[in-house]
């Protein structure tokens, strides 16, 4: 596995990366539907890339397994998605993209990584508290941050599960 940024021709592979990787929610009854919900379009994936801040991970024939795209918000770099193929993970492709993506931001001179989250599951806030992400206390969330909670809460994503910001500092 390796990882490097996204192509214009990753596009079109990572939507079904993101459906496989949601298979995962179907483990948790009340989550099941977020392995039938929407993905992110080819479009929206491609422009994601073109701004430069989606990271690929491949296998031996330099085909996407996973991905982590994000976006500048607030000061900080958001990641907004990141998923492995169901076939792949538990084997340190999300970790990778994490920590690669943490390095991204602090190249760029960016000094936190935001994120939003399921916070008790164990591939997700539990997962990022590993990697030195903590909750962002209601006051402390930036405009940004709870504008997209508010959407998330809107779709029905903490509505049997809470969810919450989490930040990474430099």
């Amino acid at each position: 596995m390796e990882i490097r940024l996204a192509r214009a021709s990753d596009a079109p592979h990572l939507p079904t990366v993101e459906q496989s990787a949601a298979q995962l929610f179907r483990q948790i009854a009340a989550l099941a539907w977020v392995a039938d919900g929407g993905v992110q379009s080819e479009a929206r994936h491609l422009s994601l890339i073109q701004a430069g801040a989606t990271l690929v991970a491949v296998d031996a024939a330099d085909a996407p397994i996973g991905f982590a795209n994000a976006e500048p918000l607030d000061g900080a770099l958001h990641v907004g998605e990141i998923a492995v193929q169901i076939d792949h993970q538990r084997r340190g492709a999300g970790r990778a993209l994490m920590v690669r993506t943490q390095q991204w931001a602090v190249d760029r001179g960016l000094r936190a990584v935001t994120l939003t989250t399921f916070r008790d599951i164990a591939w997700n806030g539990l997962f990022y508290q590993s990697l030195g992400f903590a909750p962002v206390a209601p006051g402390d969330l930036t405009e940004g941050l709870r504008a997209i909670l508010a959407s998330e809460t809107a779709r029905g994503l903490d509505a049997t599960h809470p969810r919450c910001a989490m930040r990474w500092e430099a």
